[in-house]
């Protein structure tokens, strides 16, 4: 299991490029609308989280994952949705992730962990993860003016 420690704005500052590849090879790949520069703009203004993901020491350092949070206004439950989370090395790191969250985010007290892929690859990991989800998104910019 992931331990996962919040990195405060002077933490990601002072690591600025290590976050900063790190979303740009998220956003590689996996995709996205928005850039790197624009996530790291969203972390400094807090309007997202940053964990690091370590092991039960502390000692040994995985990548990390930005969250968000909400609360959902039909269901009323409190939401934390993973934006993007970097990963390198082992693909076993990422079903740790999966496995890791819902204890992280039970303890917060939130009702429903979510996230968006364009990888159809997820597939695969929903039923081993126990995470539901039929439904993708689609969307259309619009060009005011």
């Amino acid at each position: 299991m992931f331990q996962f420690e919040l990195s405060t704005p002077y933490q990601i500052h002072n690591k600025h490029t290590y976050y900063l590849n790190g979303v740009q090879a998220a956003i590689t790949k996996g995709g996205s609308d928005c850039t790197a520069e624009d996530v790291m703009k969203a972390l400094y203004n807090g309007k997202v989280y940053l964990y690091d993901l370590v092991n039960d020491e502390g000692t040994e350092h995985f990548g990390f994952v930005l969250l968000q949070e909400y609360t959902d206004c039909y269901s009323d439950k409190l939401v934390l949705h993973v934006d993007f989370a970097f990963l390198p090395g082992a693909v076993s790191n990422l079903m740790r992730l999966y496995q890791s969250l819902p204890a992280f985010a039970a303890a917060k007290g939130f009702d429903q962990i979510s996230f968006s892929s364009n990888r159809k690859g997820w597939e695969k990991y929903r039923e081993r993860t126990g995470f539901n989800g039929a439904t993708r998104v689609f969307y259309k910019d619009l060009q005011h003016g």
